[in-house]
């Protein structure tokens, strides 16, 4: 039997090092001539901004690391009074300095619209591409990746990225609906690993090394990892199917209803193993699993002046894709789960322009354990898979702080960001600060915390010694 232990279940992808600049302008030109030749028009446009971000991190009990990264975007509105084309584009690259991990590239969104105004106050808008779709504040508030997938170098701040398909948005002053289909999946992924002699490696500081060994007969036995990836037709050729509404109920109420079909952002995970009786060793493959599941979900909120108060509740019903899997494996068993959160916001904006914002944010996610089931476990076990979900009940604080500074050209910003683990009694502390000098210039000082009472309880507990200190530079074109 195995040990329980803990499955790192991320791809990564490395970028390579050419002219971001010269890069950026050859893209903007081809970006726009595509589109301007797809809808025959000859509209203004407007590019928004490129940026380059320079970033240091240092763990405190780990290894020194030093993480470059280049960032850039683009944002494109063409169009004319009763017509209008937009393109947008969001995408990281970075380039690690002693870190591989660090080194990937990243196109979060990607989208193409066409909208028709149809009245005053009436829009109608087709478009296509990777989208973010905000449907779950509660879903983006948490980084929980059940609606949107995430980009996970980072497991304290992950990148929320979109779904790809094509969709259509309509909508007035009280009302409106979004449709959503897709026949493409992008999974999660996250920073790079390797496979060394049937050893998974990887430098990145939140990659948790699965058992080496196992217990046979009295005797440590070596255990080697092969991943079985399948075609990639057989991953990606998934459809998705949704539907999400909002309607104004009243003055500074509003109703948000959403139903979607579509494939679970994680993939699971099925292993088979044998053991090699001439060298006492085991082998283990692991072959990746498409689940799906169906979200229905609705959010309440309320806005008076500058608060805002919003419940939000998410049900989820979990099934699994047909998949040739070899005779006597084990597979990873997601359990459906059922969440609930309330948001508390409030606002204040001062004489000299100084903006504070506090928030405080409850989570609550009633599910039962995660199971694997299968020859190379005693019935129903818990899994020895981590948690799709970084919290299962939780609080957050914020406190977030604006000070207009040199006649208001220059700014300073804070953020204090505080989340207690209810379950496992652990804590995450984020300390910001931020200094914008002008509209070019940015200078980030950022620290974050972690504190548990037990290890590996809990994704605070798992990465408990991943105390850090972040300072970045950025520089915006």
């Amino acid at each position: 039997m195995l040990k329980k232990g803990n499955f790192c279940r991320r791809k990564g992808a490395l970028a390579s090092a050419f002219s971001l600049k010269s890069f950026l302008q050859k893209f903007a030109v081809a970006f726009s001539t595509l589109a301007l030749c797809a809808v025959g028009a000859n509209p203004s446009f407007d590019l928004s901004q490129f940026h380059a971000q320079l970033t240091s991190s240092s763990f405190v009990s780990k290894d020194f690391q030093t993480q470059g990264s280049y960032q850039f975007g683009w944002l494109g509105n063409f169009g004319n009074n009763s017509t209008s084309y937009s393109a947008d584009l969001n995408s990281v690259l970075s380039l690690g300095i002693g870190c591989v991990s660090c080194s990937f590239f990243e196109i979060s969104n990607a989208q193409f619209e066409k909208g028709i105004v149809r009245g005053q106050n009436q829009f109608l808008r087709v478009g296509i591409g990777r989208k973010h779709l905000r449907w779950a504040s509660i879903d983006d508030q948490w980084n929980l990746g059940l609606l949107n997938p995430r980009f996970r170098n980072d497991e304290i701040q992950p990148m929320q990225s979109g779904l790809v398909g094509s969709w259509l948005r309509y909508g007035d002053e009280r009302f409106s609906a979004e449709f959503f289909a897709s026949g493409l999946y992008i999974p999660e992924r996250g920073a790079s690993i390797s496979t060394d002699n049937g050893n998974l490696r990887s430098d990145s500081p939140w990659f948790v090394e699965p058992p080496r060994e196992l217990v046979f007969l009295d005797q440590s036995t070596p255990l080697k990892y092969y991943p079985q990836i399948p075609p990639a037709s057989k991953i990606v050729q998934q459809p998705s199917l949704g539907l999400a509404t909002s309607a104004l109920l009243w003055h500074g109420a509003s109703l948000k209803v959403f139903a979607i079909d579509k494939p679970l952002n994680q993939l699971a995970l099925s292993y088979s193993a044998y053991l090699d009786l001439s060298n006492l060793s085991a082998t283990v493959e692991l072959y990746p699993r498409v689940l799906r599941h169906t979200l229905v979900g609705a959010e309440l909120s309320q806005t008076i002046a500058q608060s805002r108060i919003a419940i939000s509740v998410i049900q989820e019903k979990l099934r699994e894709v047909l998949q040739d899997l070899p005779r006597g494996s084990t597979e990873q068993i997601f359990a459906p789960a059922n969440l609930f959160s309330i948001d508390l916001s409030q606002r204040a904006t001062f004489s000299n322009a100084m903006n504070v914002e506090l928030g405080a944010h409850a989570l609550y996610i009633q599910k039962e354990n995660d199971i694997d089931r299968g020859s190379f476990v005693e019935g129903d076990t818990v899994s020895i898979f981590p948690d799709r979900f970084l919290f299962r009940s939780a609080m957050m604080f914020e406190f977030k702080l604006s000070i207009p500074l040199a006649l208001q050209r220059d700014s300073a910003n804070f953020k204090v960001s505080y989340t207690r683990d209810l379950k496992y009694e652990s804590e995450m502390m984020s300390l910001v600060s931020e200094y914008v000098l002008g509209k070019n210039y940015f200078f980030a000082l950022q620290g974050d915390f972690l504190a548990a009472k037990k290890e590996q309880d809990g994704f605070v507990g798992q990465f408990r010694s991943n105390d850090r200190v972040t300072g970045s530079l950025k520089y915006v074109f």
